[in-house]
């Protein structure tokens, strides 16, 4: 069935939430906590750009055409009449950008599954997530606006930042159906903001998806490289899952990604005392014992199933369940002189069917050093 991008409604389900200790927050997203009610800040018109209000007229200004031939993506999740003229600048099997003739303007569609409908808390998470590891982290960042309609599933959040000096504005549309979250990103020099407006709405009002094509395939296909302190390690995160950090300890540093509805979560650990030479057995205690402490209720909790030398690389592996809170887990881990690196992967017993083939995957991209 095809479905106009900006008239999908959802229903909603309640889902908790999982909070991890150790790990500090350092990134203002507007709402970070989990809320029934989200935040209602002006919202607009379902899928409309609007002018930054320093000159409206100027919103009336031509910018250019839309081709009469539709892009289709290949595995029939969305379509769209692209700018004519302009060259894809990137292209996958999810996501697809087109570039202005002179790189100054980009339009990105892409889409990616949860595994289940998202509700309104965990859509939120997840808008905080991909906001958080796609742009809070750019010269001079500012979300200058968020206008959220969690409850009808779409939500548009408005950001800039320094770009090669020059200020650059972007405005990002998140619109749920189903179990599919689907995204439009406009993005171009803040001053040349208001002339592409209509531009910006014509390109919006050809866009139109199909959910049904895609709804139950393999969840959280988009992955962004994460490289650890002193290029040590590296391995792969998704978009959306919302990062922490603790750096507080001089010699330990902590980075978490959590997913969306808190079932699930990628866990990377780093120490490096520049004296303390590692071995195969102490490495191994210490593995066991920062998973007794900080992902089980101590020894008698943790149980591991599986305990290994990956083949391949030396690596060791290990799988194991905690008997209290139901996380099952998969850790690897290697030391090199005084430094050890250690990425966990974990999801709820009950949303295995979600989550253990992604991360799975996650732990298929540890490497160290980084690559």
């Amino acid at each position: 069935m095809k479905t106009p991008l900006w008239k999908e409604s959802i229903f909603v389900v309640t889902i908790a939430a999982l909070f991890l200790s150790g790990c500090s927050f350092s990134i203002n997203l507007g709402n970070t906590t989990p809320t029934t009610q989200p935040p209602v800040v002006n919202v607009p018109t379902q899928g409309v750009v609007s002018t930054s209000g320093n000159n409206p007229a100027s919103s009336s200004t031509s910018s250019g055409t839309l081709s009469t031939e539709l892009y289709k993506n290949k595995n029939g999740a969305f379509e769209f009449n692209p700018p004519s003229g302009w060259a894809i600048s990137h292209e996958n099997d999810y996501q697809t950008t087109y570039a202005s003739p002179d790189g100054a303007t980009l339009m990105t569609v892409d889409y990616t599954n949860t595994g289940y409908t998202l509700d309104t808390a965990s859509m939120e998470s997840y808008i905080n997530g991909n906001e958080a590891n796609l742009f809070s982290f750019k010269d001079g960042y500012s979300e200058t606006s968020r206008e959220l309609k969690l409850d009808q599933g779409y939500a548009t959040v408005y950001k800039t930042f320094n770009y090669n000096k020059i200020l650059q504005k972007v405005e990002t549309i998140y619109n749920q159906s189903k179990d599919v979250v689907f995204t439009v990103e406009l993005w171009t020099d803040e001053s040349k903001w208001d002339g592409m407006v209509d531009f910006f709405n014509q390109f919006l009002g050809s866009v139109h998806w199909y959910p049904d094509q895609v709804s139950g395939k393999a969840p959280y296909m988009l992955w962004e490289n994460f490289t650890g302190s002193d290029q040590a390690f590296s391995y792969n995160y998704y978009y959306p899952w919302y990062p922490t950090w603790d750096y507080s300890d001089p010699i330990l540093k902590v980075d978490v990604y959590t997913a969306p509805d808190g079932n699930a979560f990628i866990k990377s650990v780093y120490e490096n005392d520049g004296s303390t030479v590692w071995g195969k057995s102490s490495s191994g205690a210490w593995a066991i014992n920062n998973l007794e402490n900080n992902l089980a209720k101590g020894a008698s909790d943790l149980v591991i199933d599986k305990d290994q030398i990956r083949q391949s690389d030396g690596y060791e592996y290990l799988e194991w369940h905690t008997k209290k809170d139901k996380w099952v887990g998969v850790t690897i881990f290697t030391a090199n002189d005084t430094q050890i690196e250690f990425l966990t992967v974990a999801w709820q017993t009950s949303y295995a069917d979600i989550y253990e083939s992604p991360l799975r995957d996650i732990i298929g991209t540890f490497t160290a050093p980084a690559k």
